[in-house]
């Protein structure tokens, strides 16, 4: 048996503990936690096995990949977990082309209107479309809403499984929130996203909400 170090550099603010969640063959899960040492959290899995297959959480809330890991793989069809192995391989980094804030979901980004003024009682959602290029294999995509006074509302994962016949590809991913099904808790005011490729986080924006109409427009610059 042998020790691999995993290693995860926090992007949250305030990060209280971190563990890694462990898939093993049989299905069955087991965790460690890491510890914080010279910025960053460290621990280590003891293993026999050639590669071993893991996620992180955050204060017990985000589920996010490993940006290190070798390589991504899809779980019961559903949630992309990290892969770490001894076997060469060549990662190939996807690419976070165009951020969209909008009120509605669109066929094509190109022609979709950005809107980040957004009237709780005349929109019917906010919408956030992202464009990523230089798709090969499996990747993740992860996206965080934060309220405006900076609590988590919402973690949300894409599975992005491009086959190896398709070879290089682009792909639109859409994230939103539909304002009918949420309750009076919603808040009103700016609400900054944050979206990650493999666990990297590749854009940040923000959009305002209110009850009310605005009388002024309020602007923003999109950070990539």
């Amino acid at each position: 048996m042998r020790s691999m170090e995993i290693s995860y550099v926090p992007f949250l603010k305030d990060v209280y503990s971190v563990d890694v969640e462990i898939l093993e063959e049989n299905g069955d899960k087991n965790y460690v936690q890491l510890e914080m040492r010279d910025e960053k959290w460290v621990g280590y899995i003891q293993t026999d096995n050639n590669e071993v297959v893991y996620k992180f959480i955050v204060n017990g809330l985000v589920r996010i990949n490993d940006s290190n890991a070798t390589s991504y793989k899809v779980v019961n069809g559903e949630e992309v977990y990290s892969v770490m192995s001894d076997s060469a391989y060549t990662k190939e980094w996807p690419v976070m082309k165009e951020v969209v804030v909008s009120d509605r979901i669109c066929g094509k980004m190109i022609n979709c209107i950005k809107k980040k003024n957004l009237n709780f009682k005349d929109s019917m959602k906010v919408a956030v479309g992202l464009q990523v290029q230089n798709l090969k294999n499996v990747h993740s995509v992860t996206f965080i809403w934060h309220q405006p006074d900076g609590r988590i509302y919402r973690v949300e994962e894409r599975a992005l499984d491009v086959p190896d016949y398709a070879g290089v590809v682009s792909a639109d991913v859409w994230f939103w929130i539909n304002f009918c099904e949420i309750n009076g808790e919603f808040s009103d005011g700016v609400w900054c996203i944050e979206a990650f490729v493999d666990g990297r986080r590749c854009a940040m924006d923000y959009f305002l909400v209110r009850r009310q109409l605005l009388k002024k427009p309020f602007r923003f610059e999109l950070a990539i």
